[in-house]
C-alpha cells in the first residue's frame, strides 16, 4: 500500500505558501491587513467549526491574516464570528485541502474584484 501522508502534507504546505505569497502581494499593493474576502466571490469557502460541546457550525471564511507566519482564517456565520488558526497539521482547516484551495481561489477573485 502506498503512503500518501507525505504527499498530502507537501501539497498542504504548498497551498499555504501560495496563500502567503498572494497575501504578501496584496499587502504590498493595498497596505491593509487582514485581507477581507469579498462577499461577491462566486463560490465562497465554508469551513466546519465545532463549538464547545462538539456541535458543528458551517462558517464562511471572511478574512485571511498571518501572525508570526501562521495562517489565520476568520470564519463567521449568522450566530458568531470566530478566529481559526490553521498552524498545525492537526487542525481541521489545515488538513482539508479543498478548503485551503477555496481560500486561495477566493483571494484571487477578491483581488480581481478590487482591481476593477
Amino acid at each position: 500500500m502506498k503512503k500518501y501522508a507525505t504527499r498530502i502534507d507537501s501539497l498542504r504546505r504548498e497551498i499555504i505558501r501560495s496563500i502567503k505569497q498572494l497575501y504578501d502581494q496584496s499587502l504590498e499593493a493595498h497596505c491593509y491587513r487582514p485581507l477581507l474576502i469579498s462577499e461577491l466571490v462566486s463560490e465562497p469557502t465554508f469551513v466546519v467549526w465545532y463549538g464547545k460541546y462538539g456541535e458543528p457550525y458551517e462558517c464562511r471564511v471572511s478574512k485571511i491574516d498571518f501572525e508570526d507566519g501562521t495562517l489565520m482564517l476568520y470564519a463567521e456565520n449568522e450566530n458568531f464570528k470566530e478566529l481559526l488558526s490553521v498552524d498545525s497539521r492537526y487542525d481541521i482547516g489545515a488538513r482539508n485541502l479543498d478548503w485551503l484551495n477555496g481560500v486561495y481561489e477566493n483571494m484571487l477573485e477578491t483581488l480581481k474584484i478590487e482591481s476593477e
